[in-house]
């Protein structure tokens, strides 16, 4: 779940936010798995 803002309703649900560098760590990681939609 990706949101351009954090507020208190997102933090409500566990959200947090994560440095520009990680998250595209983790994005071309994600791009790499194959995933199968049924």
């Amino acid at each position: 779940f990706d949101a351009q803002l954090m507020n208190p309703h997102l933090e409500r649900f566990g959200a947090y936010e994560v440095p520009d560098r990680v998250y595209q760590i983790y994005l071309q990681r994600a791009l790499q798995r194959q995933c199968v939609f049924t």
